[in-house]
């Protein structure tokens, strides 16, 4: 295996159980047990480390090692407030230059996602609800675009989860998903980016009172 895959592997893995809070705070990530488990040595280790740490995902701190960073909420808040002003932009310019394959790419995820929220999976749900809105980047043809998107999308996948749990706001995510698709397949650059800002502004406000709910004192 080539190292730019061995890299993405390592990566994938190390964010997947990240996300699912498999690591300690207060503990640093093993850099020679990854090499061991992998298979590898140490550079694409470090590699996917790098990734994570410019993702906002860990810290890496000199003589001491990587520590899984704990996003606050009102960090949440903050990146979702980005998110009010890339994702609209990327979904006008997806109506614009979206090709079939994105197309089709866009009709698959928001399938899956349909049927992992009748399932009550909420793992998968947020896993195609983030590959939806990834792809709305990729397909707005701009690189730069997409990867401030794909970074910042990554780092609220939990939080995503606590959005799909709640039934009347997941409701209200699965029908602007729909709305926003409806919108790119028709080459409605103006809806797509409405209803793009409309479907952050509720996340957003979701958020809020969550935030409200469990965090204010």
């Amino acid at each position: 295996m080539k190292r730019e895959n061995k890299q993405h592997l390592i990566y994938y893995e190390l964010r997947k159980k990240i996300f699912k809070q498999e690591f300690k705070l207060d503990e640093p990530i093993s850099e020679r047990s990854l090499c061991e488990q992998f298979n590898v040595s140490r550079t694409p280790v470090r590699e996917a480390l790098k990734r994570l740490e410019y993702e906002g995902l860990i810290d890496i701190m000199p003589q001491k090692g990587a520590f899984v960073k704990e996003l606050s909420i009102d960090a949440i808040l903050r990146i979702y407030e980005i998110r009010l002003g890339l994702d609209p932009v990327a979904a006008h310019l997806c109506a614009v230059r979206a090709t079939k394959d994105i197309l089709d790419e866009l009709d698959l995820y928001h399938k899956r996602y349909v049927a992992a929220d009748k399932e009550n999976n909420f793992e998968k749900a947020a896993s195609y609800n983030i590959r939806f809105h990834e792809t709305i980047a990729k397909g707005s043809n701009n690189n730069i675009l997409y990867e401030l998107e794909k970074n910042y999308i990554s780092q609220c996948e939990k939080y995503i989860q606590m959005n799909i749990i709640e039934p009347a706001s997941q409701k209200r995510s699965l029908n602007f998903h729909t709305l926003i698709l409806d919108s790119i397949k028709n080459g409605n650059s103006l809806d797509a980016e409405s209803y793009s800002r409309q479907h952050i502004e509720s996340a957003l406000s979701f958020m809020i009172e969550v935030h409200k709910r469990y965090y204010s004192y």
